[in-house]
């Protein structure tokens, strides 16, 4: 389905294979409950790796870069529970963009795969969406695209959360979601060429805010 909002919080990182139960745990109990608490956070998911440079990757969709800029979200940043400090010292190699959304085109529900693209600055994403969409219609696997672009001063924002963590920050970002694994990277090719870093994860759990669409 399309995007939630027009902002989201996209991250990717690694977790050594002895934390990541207590990772999938704290992250399912604590952290998507607490962010989707904050007012304009929509809609939480997260995914394991198939094929990736990194473990996981955690989409948050939100309704404006404003809620991104409020008190509330940078208190909870700079408050971080004894639970998040111990997890978040167990996470290695993080990639976090704060965004704005260019374009999103989808159908209704949950898919259980996406393509994750990292993408370089150069890339125009605007001129790709009438491509995407096209794409959408001819694919009957895939299922949703996003175009995101990073706000790279919000991300660098340092925060008590964020401290002692050196975070490499995207400057584009692209999501490609479909039933078929076999679909994702060949759509993402046929959008971006061979340009950027690709993984490819599968959805573990994802929670939306209260009164909106599953």
């Amino acid at each position: 389905m399309p995007l939630l909002g027009q902002a989201t919080v996209i991250s990717w990182n690694r977790v050594a294979p002895a934390a990541r139960a207590e990772f999938e745990q704290w992250h399912t109990e604590e952290h998507l409950p607490e962010r989707l608490g904050i007012p304009g956070f929509l809609r939480g998911r997260r995914y394991q790796a198939i094929e990736a440079d990194r473990d996981y990757l955690i989409v948050y969709e939100v309704r404006d870069f404003d809620v991104l800029q409020s008190a509330a979200y940078l208190t909870r940043l700079n408050a971080p529970t004894p639970w998040t400090r111990r997890v978040t010292g167990t996470m290695r190699d993080p990639v976090r963009g704060l965004c704005r959304t260019v374009w999103s085109v989808g159908l209704s529900g949950h898919s259980p795969f996406v393509a994750a693209v990292r993408l370089p600055s150069n890339v125009l994403l605007d001129t790709q969406q009438e491509q995407a969409e096209s794409l959408l219609h001819a694919e009957a696997c895939i299922t949703a695209l996003h175009a995101c672009s990073t706000e790279p001063h919000e991300s660098a924002r340092l925060t008590v959360e964020r401290m002692h963590r050196a975070t490499e920050i995207p400057q584009r970002i692209a999501l490609i979601e479909g039933s078929r694994l076999a679909s994702l990277r060949p759509a993402g090719r046929q959008l971006f060429g061979n340009t950027g870093t690709t993984g490819v994860f599968r959805l573990q759990t994802a929670l939306t805010g209260s009164g909106l669409p599953e």
